[in-house]
Order: C-alpha cells, then structure tokens, then sequence
C-alpha cells in the first residue's frame, strides 16, 4: 500500500529557527514529512537524492544577499538586523504541507555562477523535487521587512526540497534558489 501523507493539511512548527547573521540567511528546519511512494519513486527515476536535512527558507541567498549590502551602508545597519532578527526567532512560524509536489530545473551560466562567487565552477544544470507550504507569517515578515528596509522584496514561495540532484557532482545536493512567483514559473519543469 502506498504511503500517502494526510490530505488534511495539520498546522506545523520548525525544529529549529537558524538565523546567520553574517549572511542575513533565515532557515527553519523541519521535520521530514510523509512522502508518497510515487514522489520517491519518481525521484529515483531522475536520478534526485534526498536531501539530508530539510528546511523552510525565509531569506535565502539572494535576499541574504540584499540584505547584507542595505545594512552595510546604513548608519542604522546593526539596530536593522537585531530587528530582522528578533522578528524572525519571535514568529512561531506554524506552517502547512500542501500536497501538491514540483520538478523544478535551472541552468547555471558562467556568468551566473561568477556573480555568485564561483570563479571556476563549470556551467551545470540543477533539478529539485520540492513540496509547496502554506505559511501565513511570510507576507507580514517580508512587509515588515520592506517598512524596515525601504527594499521592495518579493515574496518567496514557501516550499520544502525533498530531492535534489546535477550534472555537476559537487553540486547536486544544492536548490535553485526560488525567489519569487516569476522564479517558480520559470523554472518549473511539471508538477507531479
């Protein structure tokens, strides 16, 4: 009989809330949820690993990114991210899986990777296999953060990678980075 996790979506709480305040990065580690047996098999078919541990991001690289730089060259900058930072370990974070599952795949250019650090990393492909999560404190976080920043961001997605996987080895237990609705468009592949 195949797994197949509650249709009733349960409202959850993160393990853990990991702030890095070099980077701005907020992730909440979660606990593995109830994967159906055709989303593992289908992982399998593709050549995905599961990931090792799972979270939710918050602010991920190119937000942390952002973020760091506003801060850096504001007179306020530390005060700013004691904030962002208190906000985010003072949210309970509840969420919901929905059971709605995507392939998602990004190409690297060289350029990209260059911008990104990686001097001599070869162009390569990312695919992920990842759950969408319903997760109400997102919008009102990133308004917040707006008020505190003057920046504009966009709202991530909320999901969970269960599965990644490359065509670069050292690369294949990494995500795409899923920034914005416009990033989750471009870089579905199908939904499963």
């Amino acid at each position: 009989m195949e797994k197949q996790p509650n249709n009733t979506p349960e409202e959850l709480q993160p393990e853990r809330k990991n702030f890095f305040g070099k980077t701005c990065n907020a992730l909440l580690s979660i606990t593995k949820p109830t994967i159906p047996d055709s989303i593992e098999e289908k992982a399998k078919e593709l050549n995905l690993k599961e990931k090792p541990e799972l979270h939710i991001s918050v602010i991920a690289y190119k937000n942390g990114r952002i973020l760091s730089k506003f801060l850096e060259s504001s007179p306020r900058g530390e005060e700013i991210k004691r904030e962002i930072k208190d906000m985010f370990l003072n949210e309970t974070w509840k969420y919901e899986l929905l059971p709605e599952y995507f392939l998602m795949e990004k190409h690297y250019t060289k350029e990209e990777l260059e911008k990104s650090g990686h001097k001599n990393m070869p162009e390569h492909t990312r695919s992920t296999l990842i759950q969408k999560v319903n997760m109400e404190p997102l919008k009102d976080y990133y308004s917040k953060l707006s008020e505190l920043t003057g920046i504009n961001f966009e709202i991530p997605p909320a999901h969970v990678t269960l599965f990644s996987g490359s065509d670069y080895q050292p690369m294949e237990n990494n995500g795409l980075g899923i920034y914005s609705e416009k990033d989750f468009d471009t870089y579905l592949k199908s939904k499963l």
